[in-house]
């Protein structure tokens, strides 16, 4: 953050100096100017500490859900979320993602951990499109994201969660498209639910999937949903008395 109160005079609505005349950013004279920022994360802590200079994940979510700065200035607001931590280490579920934000790591990796933690770590809502890139989740005790709206993934790691690393929900919109490229689910208690709309995957790998009955790499039980698969390797997974998924 740049250590500006949310409310000095001096500052627009995302904690950015004023400069003269111009509408503030933020406001509705230029929302669009706002939207264009990056969030920078550069705090592997957990918290909504505001104004102590650091940009949290669960910060930088609550404010691209919001459109605005709720964190005293630690973060800008928009919904392209970025990383200057290597890795961010979770204490509890992430807020939902209720707007459309966009995930990424750059030329790197970020490693967002969470140990520990049950049920859904985040819920992405039926309202919202989130995108990420270059991220990887581990070790959760439940599952990693419930779908009701739309995932697009590219070169993303989902392992060590004991549930099911995506929980697609049979109540998800039709017609939407999830989407994983150059992604691997390993070690976990299943792959990926699949959700109602169409599911495309390509150039991944799911293996030592071990979640016993329906341990599998997709499964689409009571669903109506399409799946799409080219160049996926699927390996070491134990299905146990499931028929439902592969």
């Amino acid at each position: 953050g740049n250590g500006s109160a949310a409310n000095d005079p001096a500052d627009d609505i995302c904690g950015n100096a004023r400069d003269g005349a111009a509408p503030d950013i933020g406001s509705s004279e230029e929302v669009a100017s706002c939207d264009a920022l990056d969030i920078v994360v550069n705090s592997s802590a957990d918290n909504t500490t505001a104004g102590d200079g650091n940009c949290t994940l669960r910060e930088a979510i609550l404010n691209a859900n919001a459109g605005s700065d709720l964190t005293g200035g630690d973060c800008n607001c928009g919904e392209n979320i970025t990383f200057s931590v290597s890795n961010v280490n979770l204490t509890s579920a992430l807020p939902s993602a209720t707007a459309n934000m966009n995930m990424n790591a750059g030329g790197s990796t970020v490693t967002i951990d969470a140990t520990g933690i049950g049920g859904n770590l985040c819920v992405i809502s039926n309202t919202s499109e989130v995108t990420m890139e270059n991220i990887i989740w581990q070790n959760g005790t439940g599952s990693c994201f419930n779908l009701l709206g739309r995932l697009i993934a590219t070169n993303c790691v989902w392992q060590g969660f004991t549930g099911t690393a995506i929980a697609g929900s049979f109540v998800g919109l039709s017609g939407q498209v999830i989407t994983f490229d150059q992604c691997t689910f390993r070690d976990c208690g299943r792959g990926i639910n699949l959700p109602k709309g169409e599911t495309v995957i390509t150039n991944s790998t799911f293996y030592n999937l071990t979640g016993g009955v329906n341990g599998v790499a997709v499964r689409a039980a009571n669903n109506t949903g399409k799946l799409t698969m080219t160049n996926v390797t699927i390996t070491g997974f134990d299905a146990g008395s499931g028929t439902d998924g592969a």
